[in-house]
């Protein structure tokens, strides 16, 4: 069965003692074998060779007829998993276990399923007296009770070997009596190796006595007995042991549950990390789901925009030139194109503007508007009192979408008589979303504030008279000037102005209260008008002495250049084809329709034939986001560190739980755990606690946004409903991932450091 050939151990303990000094023995498939001896004899580092607790450093120990001198950790751990059950003095039970897990651990490390377990170590308890004390923890027990809880373990896995010793040491004689009953009787069908002091007992019970001295076999009363033959080779037919994941989770928890308060302490400090980072992704997360919310608007309120004589942005960019010189030289750059080589200029013809126009019946339902800026000066008379006042260019006026359908999209009309305006005389005039008209608005049109009460006050009047420039620019030798104040008053009641009459109040919709293309406290026209005013401008006097003449016909002054005199021509309205445009897109979707439709014209054209544009939209929502990820990297970046901190703290509390768990170590090796049972086994309870700081952090965080959105929204002066604190539900369960991964990455050392503890030092341990 068993048999050691000239076995030697020496311990380095700064000299060297040997313990075992070329021991030559064999035993038997069954029988109660004692071993006798002083301290220090070698009778305790025997019974530690025989169970693969220590390692011979020469010699062999023969098991079944084979060799175990090529036996690796994983073979040695099969081996006392499989062939040895260990009974100790100190009984060495896990103290946070009960008696039926204590017991149930041994069978845990060989595959069996948990109902098998259960059944096993039941019925193992009940054999050694214990039935009725399965879920006792073993400080409830006597010194007797743990003891047969200890051989219930040492058997439940059916071994063929057991180990014992000095299972009496700590005993009282009666109890004594009782163990030693047990461990013959079992010796009737197995092999058991005791180590004791007490010789009255070892002559009562054992069927062979073995008496060692200085690390050698001084007396054997059966030596013949003992003898089996042998073979080289590597013994085989042990099951590999493995403690499964949930099996490391169960001791792990089970450990932590009785430090509650130290676990609950470190997995908040775990969790104030978490809760960091959480409020910074709920934050930045609110922001992205308000921006994405109101992205149409915003969208929509920032113009894809073309301009004749603008400059593309990136030729200001100059690869070619350094950048943020050293240097005192400088240089001077035309924006406007003289001497700028990169510059590129927007060709803008009429069928150009026949392409931009198509756009409205192929991807219609993607623009909101589409504004035409000809840069012309508008010219309008109001009456104030008695006088007629010349208002031209006081008043900004903007161009109201023409699809009543959009028009109903963007705004809403104030006062029961409110309309749409579809006629080139009909106008409307703006309100904020307090229902307020700038003063100065009203001042321009000679309306006084305390006449208007409601916007009623307002629908019905005719505010203003609009001329052409022949009814308005008179020449006066070789410059033409606007008429007088008393031509004014002439003109005005003449009946060739045409009138513009209010025929609604608008206020811009929530979601486009902040778009650029809204009537902002003044008035608004419809395309009608723009084109009444361009036809009459294009024929008229002034328009064509301008063309044909290289002074500006308003001041004598000649030109600088043609594009000084192109600005001059197009102010009198005698451009018929626009300067600017401003396509103003109905959602973010609408504005990558869009660009792409304005991309397709530039398709298989030269450089110069391109027309290039500025999508202003795209670069506010890069903008916002590269600003939102960049504050949320440097918010982040600052919680870490207390995650950092947290991890140091877990190392060290895993650091400790491995020392005070090193007996524990010692109890798992002793029945076969190996090394990376004992790693997975702290690895488990990193993950616990950096699952309940995750928890911790996602529920804090929670209950904090619960608190915090409504401070917030006062604050910012937001409206009831709106979240400036979001935790996106995927964001939590990554950050309790991140957590738990943190805390396995910190406490992998100390891992570590447990499972390469030899089991012979770790039971030492106390």
């Amino acid at each position: 069965m068993l048999e050691l050939k000239n076995v030697k151990k020496v311990y380095h303990v700064g000299e060297d003692i040997t313990a075992l000094n070329g021991v030559s023995i064999g035993f038997g498939q069954s029988g109660l074998v004692s071993i006798l001896g002083p301290s220090g004899c070698g009778k305790t580092t025997l019974l530690n060779v025989i169970g693969g607790l220590d390692e011979y450093d020469s010699g062999d120990v023969i098991v079944k007829g084979k060799s175990t001198k090529a036996f690796k950790s994983a073979d040695w751990d099969a081996y006392r998993n499989n062939c040895i059950g260990f009974v100790f003095q100190g009984y060495n039970l896990i103290s946070h276990q009960t008696v039926l897990k204590n017991v149930e651990v041994a069978l845990t490390l060989s595959g069996i399923s948990k109902s098998q377990r259960t059944s096993r170590a039941k019925k193992a308890l009940e054999d050694v007296g214990l039935g009725a004390h399965l879920n006792k923890k073993p400080s409830q027990l006597s010194g007797g009770q743990m003891q047969r809880v200890a051989i219930a373990r040492a058997l439940v896995n059916n071994p063929e070997i057991i180990l014992a010793d000095e299972p009496t040491g700590a005993l009282d004689s009666k109890t004594s009596v009782q163990i030693m009953d047990i461990l013959k009787e079992i010796s009737k069908e197995k092999l058991v190796i005791m180590v004791t002091h007490n010789k009255d007992l070892a002559q009562q019970y054992s069927s062979r006595i073995i008496n060692m001295l200085d690390g050698e076999i001084h007396s054997d009363s059966e030596p013949d007995s003992s003898q089996s033959s042998s073979s080289e080779g590597i013994i085989s037919g042990f099951k590999k042991t493995s403690m499964s994941i949930i099996t490391a989770i169960g001791l792990s928890f089970s450990n932590l549950m009785t430090k509650k308060g130290r676990t609950f302490l470190t997995s908040l400090a775990g969790g104030i990390g978490i809760i960091g980072i959480a409020l910074v992704l709920a934050l930045s997360n609110a922001v992205t789901l308000n921006v994405k919310k109101r992205e149409d608007a915003m969208v929509a309120g920032s113009s894809i925009s073309i301009s004749e004589t603008g400059t593309s942005y990136n030729a200001f960019n100059n690869t070619a030139l350094e950048k943020y010189p050293t240097t005192d030289a400088i240089s001077v750059y035309d924006p406007t194109g003289a001497g700028n080589e990169n510059a590129h200029f927007n060709n803008i013809t009429a069928e150009y503007i026949a392409y931009i126009e198509k756009m409205k019946s192929e991807i219609g339902d993607s623009i909101n508007s589409i504004e035409y800026d000809r840069k012309v000066k508008t010219i309008a008379f109001i009456k104030h009192g008695d006088s007629v006042v010349d208002i031209t260019g006081k008043l900004r006026d903007y161009n109201l979408p023409s699809d009543p359908d959009k028009f109903s999209k963007m705004y809403s009309l104030i006062g029961q008589n409110s309309k749409i305006p579809t006629a080139k005389n009909e106008i409307v005039i703006s309100v904020d979303k307090y229902n307020r008209i700038d003063k100065s608005v009203l001042d321009i049109l000679g309306i006084n504030k305390d006449d208007v009460k409601s916007a009623n006050d307002l629908i019905g009047k005719t505010i203003m008279k609009v001329a052409n420039n022949d009814d308005y620019y008179v020449k006066k030798d070789d410059i033409f000037e606007p008429i007088d104040g008393q031509q004014r008053q002439k003109l005005y009641n003449s009946g060739k102005m045409l009138e513009l009459k209010v025929v609604g109040v608008v206020r811009a919709k929530k979601d486009f209260e902040n778009a650029g293309n809204v009537v902002r406290s003044g008035i608004a026209h419809t395309d009608q008008l723009s084109d009444y005013l361009i036809e009459n401008s294009l024929k008229s006097k002034i328009v064509l002495a301008q063309k044909s003449s290289d002074f500006n016909v308003l001041t004598n002054v000649k030109f600088k250049n043609e594009a000084e005199k192109e600005q001059a021509i197009r102010e009198l309205g005698g451009r018929e084809l626009p300067s600017e445009m401003s396509i103003y897109p109905a959602s973010a979707k609408g504005s990558k329709e869009i660009v792409s439709y304005l991309n397709a014209y530039n398709e298989g054209k030269n450089e110069k034939d391109k027309i290039i544009f500025e999508d202003f939209g795209s670069q506010r929502m890069a903008v916002i986001q590269q600003t939102t990820s960049m504050v949320t990297g440097v918010l982040i970046s600052f919680s870490a560190i207390s995650l950092i901190v947290s991890s140091i703290m877990i190392a060290i509390l895993t650091y400790v739980s491995v020392m005070e768990r090193t007996k524990e170590i010692g109890i798992l090796r002793s029945i076969g755990a190996r090394k990376r049972d004992v790693s997975r086994l702290f690895n488990a309870e990193t993950s616990i606690i950096g699952f309940i700081s995750g928890v911790i952090g996602i529920v804090s965080t929670l209950l904090l946004t619960v608190v915090l959105n409504p401070v917030m929204v006062s604050m910012m002066s937001g409206e009831s409903g709106d979240s400036y604190m979001v935790l996106d539900p995927v964001h939590a369960v990554l950050l309790i991932i991140l957590s738990v991964v943190i805390t396995v990455i910190a406490g992998f050392i100390p891992a570590k450091m447990a499972s390469r503890k030899k089991p012979v030092e770790a039971l030492r341990t106390e």
